[in-house]
C-alpha cells in the first residue's frame, strides 16, 4: 500500500475507500462482495497506520471495533 505522506503537503484530511471494492475480491481470488469485510477493514486498517485520516467504511461497527483494539494495542 502507497505512504499517505506524500499528499500531507496538501495540509488537507486524507479519505481512503477500501471498503467491499473488486480489488479487495480479487486479492481474495475473486471473493464475491459480501465475502470482502475482513479485506476491507484489514486495508483500511493499513491505510489508518500509513497516514490516512478518514476511512470510508460500509461495515462500519466492524471497523470501529477494529480501530478501538488498533489504538488500544497500537
Amino acid at each position: 500500500m502507497r505512504r499517505f505522506d506524500e499528499f500531507k503537503f496538501f495540509g488537507l484530511p486524507l479519505l481512503a475507500g477500501l471498503s467491499r471494492k473488486t480489488m479487495i475480491g480479487q486479492m481474495l481470488g475473486g471473493r464475491d462482495i459480501g465475502e470482502r469485510m475482513v479485506g476491507s477493514v484489514t486495508g483500511a486498517i493499513m491505510a489508518v497506520q500509513n497516514g490516512a485520516n478518514i476511512v470510508r467504511v460500509h461495515d462500519v461497527l466492524e471497523m470501529k471495533d477494529a480501530l478501538m483494539v488498533l489504538n488500544k494495542v497500537g
